[in-house]
């Protein structure tokens, strides 16, 4: 993937959208983990880029007898905001709008 597309709100994840047996909803990308700088994802979770974002849900799934492939991951709001989720006091707002 090029740098340019660094920029755009993470994309869903799926490995085959005809076999989905849950969906995993996060509140969005903003992630600021990198020395308070903004972590671009190009998928939501960073699935296939650093598994420390998705590592605690993967073993929820799999006590529930789920795996990467059975699951549809997107976020609630696609794009990048200016804080983070638990920062953000538009949150509610720019959610509902979705």
């Amino acid at each position: 993937m090029e740098n340019n597309e660094l920029n755009k709100a993470p994309q869903p994840f799926c490995f085959n959208k005809s076999k989905v047996k849950a969906f995993v909803l996060g509140a969005d990308p903003t992630n600021f983990s990198k020395d308070s700088k903004r972590v671009d994802l190009y998928f939501a979770f960073g699935i296939g880029q650093n598994p420390n974002y998705f590592r605690a849900l993967l073993q929820n799934l799999k006590d529930i007898d789920l795996h990467l492939e059975d699951i549809y991951i997107q976020n609630l709001l696609p794009d990048y905001q200016d804080k983070e989720t638990g920062k953000n006091e538009n949150f509610k707002h720019k959610a509902s709008e979705n």
